[in-house]
């Protein structure tokens, strides 16, 4: 759920969760909203866990400490299949918090890459249970204030750029692509 900073004021405008993540919405109205238990849109972490596997609350928990100190964020989540959910969460950090964030999953020994001025993060999680392959890919994306957090569990598409899109659209003047 949004929250403001201190002063209650974001500089940081975070997209509602149908323009959040254009692809996530459209393969979600696609496979019909009435086929699924749950309604996608704007979810609190004790109402996801609820919802989703294991598999994807772990990227979530793992850096709890980190979006703790978000002064704004929302997270959003789509039922995209009968198996396969997305949950993006948009948060505003400070320098600081970004850095300490992007320190550990280097230590994580998470895959990196820069798309202009966008640091990208990626893991595969890999579920436990061995009667289950559905794999879980999550990016992780910072950019200026911005920290992006995409976590695919068995959907069909690619999410990660439509996030990037969803931010950008609402503060066009974060990124600077090549």
């Amino acid at each position: 759920m949004e929250s403001g900073s201190e002063n209650g004021s974001s500089a940081v405008n975070l997209p509602e969760c149908d323009a959040m993540n254009a692809s996530a919405q459209q393969e979600h109205e696609d496979f019909g909203p009435d086929q699924f238990t749950y309604e996608a849109g704007e979810v609190e972490l004790p109402e996801l866990s609820e919802r989703v596997s294991t598999d994807t609350m772990e990227p979530l928990n793992k850096y709890q400490p980190f979006y703790n100190k978000a002064s704004s964020s929302r997270i959003c989540f789509w039922p995209v299949n009968f198996e396969g959910h997305v949950v993006e969460n948009v948060s505003e950090v400070d320098a600081r918090v970004r850095d300490e964030a992007i320190d550990q999953m280097r230590k994580d020994e998470l895959a990196e890459s820069k798309l202009g001025n966008v640091t990208v993060f990626r893991e595969l999680v890999v579920p436990e249970d061995s009667k289950s392959d559905t794999k879980t890919h999550v990016y992780y994306m910072f950019v200026d204030d911005v920290w992006i957090t995409v976590i695919n569990h068995g959907g069909g598409g690619e999410y990660n750029f439509s996030a990037l899109d969803g931010v950008v659209a609402a503060n066009p003047e974060l990124v600077q692509l090549p």
